[in-house]
């Protein structure tokens, strides 16, 4: 190679590389510096695959190659050259900044000991400038190559310009034999003084980047830092989303998911539309942002660690308040006629829909309306939040109707008025199960109104008075159980998104604002796994259209008469934002998190429902003489959580190991204990995923101890 022969480049560097911990090793255009491929640089950029390297070696063996570098990983491009001052930038920066460590430099310039490119180690997720220069004493010639900037073209690579192969030099400055590569571990880091001094003034940069009017270089002197100060000032700022807020939360998650676009851009953008309505005084940006953030960590988790995410969001945040803190606001006059002083946040008051709305308690400020109150967790977190739609949704016989049941009971019980309208059972089924559920028969008698519509309102004047009747009773729960037939009985298609918006003003929202409940919507899932997302079956509209909860119903242990099973809630969307941040971690796989886990014993007389946080300690369901194989339930534990993906029984048991018999033992048990849970199946076998970790020793001890609480069940990090 050292003559500068194209020879085989990719194909012999690339293994190297990523032997040595680089994954994004590019193939480039020959004797060029631009990737071959798009969709592997940038923010959005993917990683390469082994597979897909191993696929490009043999496609374009002869192509330069490139290093998308590392998240964590900096790299100085300096030109010292041709009258190029990076030499000078250099001795100026060290300067200014201290001295910089010796380091593997690369460069295809044998006979220039300052020109190259100087790789270091820095902390994950900073973002430094794109160009390191001292305008005011004219030196620059000091690029930056970072994860999401550039491509760092390298050994055995060969240079457009000189023709001469790309050679690396150790730190000690000595030149490295052909063939061998710095490991990425290896490098040193960039002193603190370096760090902070390239990274010094990088968003404002970004942000007013000239590249359109409002983000001019000279904009970037503007920032009222009174204004930003009070935009960023978020941190006790729990108020749930007003309309405008909640609907733009709504596109950017819906834009977040579609698969369309940059995910960098889009969070980006929406973020700062939010900020905009921070500045004009609408209600619940934090709130939304919190959830947005959320949201954008966990999509992009397949191409950056949840660090570097969590430190972009950031940026987009603190960008948008610069953007808006650099932009008077006198083009409108959202005070009622008077413009706006620039740099000052107001407020802006909705305009009345069709009859004036009283603002007094919007005003003050006052946000416990937004706080939930009902179905009650052992741990006192509530799940439900009053005069707001809910829905509860899952697959048939998954208990969803009778968790509901038993907060109806519960309510009646204290003297609550609670309303049923029910489109899928009968009065006979459903106050059976209420007296089973260990209702007061005069309780249900007198504060139990129960529903059950055959045609809509509007059908004739007694239905609209009694409809109107029901509207003007206050009720603490009302649950609509049967979405599906119920659109059918309002003319309404469940799959049809403009008629589930329809009918969600008409009815749950209508219930909701008129008399004060927490509505709940007793709904279904596909019941295809593979296609089961965090939503009911139908438009997602439905899930739009819900300004709470929504929860999705999940069996952990099997229900039925004289059995004591659990299901399990997940939480799969929560406007107010007050239930999410007391949730368990998120599953990529569908968005949700895990919110309770509610144990239902019908072993007894009465049924009784328990509705525990979501990391309660799974009951001990066998009896004492039951084989217990506590040593393989662990390993089938361990090889549950590291999977990268659910498993089938087969796949699990197999990589275990053990004898199989025992294994498929330990695995079922697991599976009835609430430790592992179906998600999805694979050519028709089903699939599992680990919904929380088993430990041996945790486990005997608790079964020393049946008498008295549960043991906390100790998990590593």
């Amino acid at each position: 190679m050292s003559d500068g022969s194209a020879g085989s480049i990719y194909a012999m560097g690339a293994p190297l590389y990523r032997a040595a911990g680089w994954s994004g090793v590019l193939p480039l255009r020959d004797r060029q510096k631009v990737p071959l491929l798009a969709g592997f640089t940038g923010y959005d950029g993917v990683w390469p695959t082994e597979a897909q390297v191993s696929e490009w070696m043999l496609k374009w063996p002869t192509s330069n190659l490139g290093l998308r570098v590392e998240y964590g990983i900096l790299v100085l491009d300096v030109d010292s050259y041709d009258g190029k001052t990076g030499g000078a930038t250099l001795e100026e920066a060290e300067h200014r900044w201290g001295p910089l460590s010796s380091t593997y430099r690369s460069t295809s310039r044998l006979g220039d000991s300052v020109s190259g490119q100087r790789f270091y180690r820095v902390p994950l997720g900073m973002l430094f400038r794109s160009v390191i220069e001292f305008a005011e004493l004219g030196l620059g010639h000091i690029d930056t190559i970072q994860p999401h900037l550039r491509v760092s073209a390298v050994w055995p690579s060969i240079h457009p310009n000189t023709g001469e192969v790309y050679r690396w030099y150790a730190p000690d400055g000595s030149l490295l034999p052909e063939g061998m590569v710095p490991r990425v571990g290896n490098l040193p880091e960039l002193p603190t003084g370096s760090v902070e001094g390239m990274a010094k003034d990088a968003l404002r940069d970004e942000v007013f980047d000239g590249s359109t009017p409002n983000r001019s270089r000279a904009m970037r002197e503007q920032v009222n830092q009174e204004t930003y100060q009070r935009l960023m000032g978020m941190a006790r700022d729990h108020t749930a989303p007003d309309r405008l807020v909640a609907a733009r939360l709504d596109a950017a998650l819906a834009d977040l998911m579609s698969g369309t676009g940059s995910r960098y851009a889009l969070a980006r953008d929406h973020v700062a539309a939010l900020m905009r309505f921070r500045a004009v005084g609408r209600a619940g940006v934090p709130t939304a942002l919190r959830q947005l953030l959320t949201a954008y960590v966990l999509e992009v988790g397949d191409t950056r660690p949840a660090l570097v995410a969590e430190a972009e969001f950031l940026r987009f945040t603190e960008g948008a308040a610069m953007l808006v803190a650099a932009t008077p606001l006198t083009t409108g006059q959202p005070d009622g006629g008077q413009p706006v002083e620039a740099g000052v946040v107001c407020r802006v008051l909705d305009t009345p829909s069709w009859s004036p709305t009283d603002l007094t308690e919007a005003l003050t400020g006052d946000t416990s309306g937004v706080t939930p109150t009902l179905f009650r967790r052992t741990d006192g977190v509530c799940l439900f939040y009053p005069g707001m739609t809910h829905s509860l949704h899952g697959e048939s016989e998954s208990g969803k109707s009778l968790i509901v049941q038993a907060e109806c009971v519960r309510l009646i019980n204290l003297g609550e008025q609670v309303l049923y309208i029910d489109f899928e059972s009968d009065e006979q089924s459903v106050v059976d199960r209420l007296v089973k559920l260990g209702a007061d028969e005069q309780a249900v008698a007198d504060h139990f109104h129960y529903l059950r519509p055959e045609v809509a309102p509007t059908h004739s004047e007694a239905e609209r008075a009694a409809w109107e009747s029901t509207l003007g009773t206050e009720y603490t729960l009302a649950v609509i159980d049967g979405v599906t037939e119920a659109l059918t009985v309002f003319g309404r298609g469940s799959l049809d998104n403009d008629d589930i918006a329809a009918w969600s003003r008409e009815v749950p929202r209508k219930i909701a604002e008129r008399t004060g409940a927490a509505v709940v919507l007793i709904d279904h899932v596909v019941k295809n796994k593979t296609m089961q997302g965090r939503h009911a079956i139908g438009g997602q509209a439905k899930m739009a259209a819900l300004t709470g909860a929504a929860y999705t119903v999940e069996i952990l242990q099997p229900l039925g008469v004289g059995m004591r099973g659990a299901v399990g809630l997940r939480i799969g969307k929560d406007r107010p934002g007050q239930v999410r941040n007391k949730c368990g971690a998120f599953r990529k796989g569908d968005r949700t998190q895990q919110a309770a886990r509610v144990v239902i014993d019908s072993t007894g007389e009465q049924t009784t429902v328990t509705v525990e946080p979501w990391d309660a300690r799974a009951p001990q369901e066998v009896t004492g003489g039951e084989f217990r194989p506590t040593v393989l339930m662990q390993r089938v534990s361990r090889v549950m959580e590291d999977a990268a993906e659910p498993m089938t029984k087969t796949e699990a048991v197999k990589t275990a190991g053990g004898k199989r018999e025992s294994v498929l033992h330990a695995f079922d048990i697991m599976v009835r204990e609430g430790y592992l849970a179906p998600q999805g199946e694979r050519r028709g076998y089903p699939l599992y995923v680990s919904v929380k970790p088993y430990s041996e020793s945790a486990d005997l001890l608790t079964r020393r101890h049946q008498g008295g609480e549960l043991l906390p069940v100790l998990r590593s990090v």
